[in-house]
């Protein structure tokens, strides 16, 4: 598998105000990575590796990779 994987620990720094636009652009900044994103759950019944379409939701995978990566609330 080829790509970014986003882990999803939460932290609280660097939250930007409610209301405010968040882009794909600033969800990944700082990640070394280019390519596909990808995010992996863990359960108590093993991974779970999701394809990320930024493409087709843009938004919905800002916000996602921005909660993973404690960007977001």
């Amino acid at each position: 598998m080829i790509g970014l994987l986003v882990s999803l620990a939460l932290s609280a720094h660097g939250v930007p105000p409610k209301g405010e636009p968040f882009t794909l652009a600033q969800a990944v900044a700082g990640l070394s990575a280019e390519g596909a994103l990808f995010a992996k759950l863990e359960t108590d019944r093993g991974a779970v590796v999701i394809r990320l379409y930024e493409d087709k939701a843009p938004n919905t995978v800002a916000n996602f990779v921005g909660l993973a990566r404690g960007l977001r609330k």
